[in-house]
């Protein structure tokens, strides 16, 4: 859970945990995908399993808002109003689908591929260049990107899948995140 902040210069000072990756000259790969229609011998397939551990203050929220005193009682300290975390079953959760932005963000920007979901103001004031804009598929055209191959892309299944991740120990706090906005092209 996160706290709303009482003092909005707090988020104007607070170290963000990016920073913009410049775009290489040379634009993405794009080749037809491998395929799921059926098994090959020269291919993967499996699933793997992994424990996170988170190291940071981590909050997914779930986009309601609580009084704080319906979260903590009635408490001088509490704040008035608190962003609510995800939860099923009453348990925290992370999202498959939050894991998968995330990882495929970093996929991304490691493999050179297209810009992927990109806000509509960054579109309109052309800051991604016509090389680097999301993949395209339809009958005339299925090349794709090495992140679009692997996570998906509008008309094409991706070849891998996150499920949620559920929260084993329960030790939640509420806590001040400032606001995390996107990294900014230099103009």
């Amino acid at each position: 859970m996160t706290r709303t902040p009482s003092n909005p210069s707090q988020q104007a000072i607070s170290p963000k945990p990016y920073k913009l990756v410049a775009l290489p000259s040379q634009p993405p790969n794009r080749q037809r995908p491998a395929g799921q229609e059926r098994f090959r011998q020269d291919r993967l397939s499996g699933k793997m399993s992994l424990r996170l551990t988170v190291q940071t203050n981590t909050v997914v929220a779930s986009g309601a808002i609580a009084l704080g005193i319906d979260i903590l009682g009635l408490n001088k300290n509490s704040p008035d109003l608190i962003k609510t975390a995800v939860r099923r079953d009453r348990r925290l959760i992370i999202p498959g689908s939050s894991f998968k932005g995330v990882v495929r963000s970093v996929y991304e920007a490691i493999t050179q591929s297209c810009l992927c979901k990109v806000a509509s103001q960054t579109k309109k004031q052309n800051w991604i260049p016509d090389k680097y804009q999301e993949c395209q598929i339809n009958q005339s055209n299925i090349n794709v990107c090495p992140a679009c191959q692997v996570f998906g892309a509008m008309n094409w299944q991706g070849l891998i899948r996150f499920t949620d991740a559920i929260c084993e120990t329960t030790k939640f706090r509420v806590k001040f995140i400032p606001s995390l906005y996107q990294p900014q092209p230099e103009p």
